[in-house]
């Protein structure tokens, strides 16, 4: 979605193209805008039905979090300390000095972009490339609240601190120009650098070496957040690591204990682990704090129907499939709660039999 203006501002930027010939040098660029129109059309045909609602937000508020995201992802590529996986950022609604001063700064980097384009068009196509590259990142306060800054979408705007960096590197690493005579400490600086940085990616992919280590570097950074026992556990569900992963939820559990996800995770272990009388109690649990999640009433559903308890299981795989649609993770599951639906209200058995095991 980037890519398209990205391009324009090259041309624009870089090439000092201007509406002299614009048909000429504008003209390719329908390639990519029609590339990106088909990809996004394909997109809503194909997922319209997973995709959220528009239920969250409004311009100002998706403004002022862009603006946001933006000043995070400059001064975390400026400055990599911190580095997670996951970081608390919601959503701004309110003009303030801090979201004030994050809006001023985007407007600088367009500004940088419009008037340096003749005397420095490297540097004005980097202060272009930055917030264009997260552009895409502006709708996600209109759908969501969830995830608003993630570092990995930082990827392609790193190009343009690159742009910036590689020009001084190379300056301090070349013979000419000023300070000639300090040749050897400004090449001392630049090795330095390169080593500190070297040291820092080979440290940090020991981090993303798998979920485990990943998820447990994030708990330990933030001992409170529920997402990072969520995936925790769920990365020894992964490697099988059944007791492990119990012990994850568990102790999630203590600290949250009216989390229906952990609930309904712990269940799953249980359950996959032999334990039902367990996992049944965390199903139910599931539901007693979050009615509204669907993936305990299936999960519940698929004991009561292996105990032959076909009224129960009725009700739940009912319930499970009203609730259903839109959520995340149910969509394996419909078809085989409509299978067992169908069973379950046509099958020749009578009470407290079951007609056929569910599929797995």
């Amino acid at each position: 979605m980037a890519v398209p203006v990205l391009l324009v501002g090259y041309d624009v930027i870089m090439r000092q193209c201007g509406r002299r010939n614009l048909w000429r040098w504008a003209s390719p660029h329908l390639v990519f805008a029609g590339l990106t129109v088909a990809y996004l059309a394909l997109r809503a045909g194909m997922m319209a039905e997973l995709m959220p609602p528009v239920t969250h937000g409004n311009v100002l508020t998706a403004g002022l979090t862009f603006a946001a995201v933006v000043v995070k992802t400059f001064s975390g590529q400026l400055i990599p300390i911190n580095l997670s996986i996951a970081h608390s950022f919601m959503p701004v609604h309110e003009i303030t000095a801090r979201s004030l001063g994050a809006v001023v700064m985007c407007a600088g980097l367009l500004v940088v972009a419009a008037r340096g384009r003749r005397r420095a068009p490297v540097l004005a196509y980097a202060a272009w490339w930055f917030p264009v590259a997260l552009l895409p990142v502006a709708a996600l306060p209109f759908i969501t609240k969830l995830a608003l800054y993630q570092e990995n979408r930082g990827y392609l705007s790193a190009v343009a601190l690159a742009m910036v960096v590689g020009p001084l590197l190379a300056w301090c690493w070349e013979t000419d120009g000023p300070w000639r005579g300090r040749l050897g400490a400004r090449r001392a600086v630049v090795l330095a650098l390169f080593a500190v940085m070297a040291v820092a990616v080979v440290s940090r992919n020991a981090v993303w070496r798998d979920g485990v280590r990943l998820w447990s570097h994030e708990l330990a950074l933030r001992p409170n957040s529920q997402l990072a026992y969520v995936n925790l556990g769920g990365a020894y569900q992964a490697q099988r690591n059944f007791p492990a992963a119990a012990d994850v939820y568990r102790r999630a559990l203590e600290r949250f204990p009216e989390n229906g996800l952990v609930h309904n995770n712990l269940g799953v272990v249980y359950r996959a682990s032999g334990d039902l009388d367990h996992a049944a109690e965390e199903f139910r649990a599931a539901i007693r704090v979050r009615p509204m999640f669907a993936l305990p009433y299936f999960n519940l559903g698929l004991i009561l129907y292996d105990r032959g308890l076909r009224h129960d299981a009725l009700a739940a795989f009912l319930r499970f499939l009203e609730l259903a649609p839109g959520q995340p993770g149910t969509g394996a599951n419909v078809q085989q709660a409509q299978h067992l639906v169908q069973d379950l209200q046509g099958g020749a058995a009578g009470p407290g039999t079951v007609s056929g095991a569910p599929g797995r």
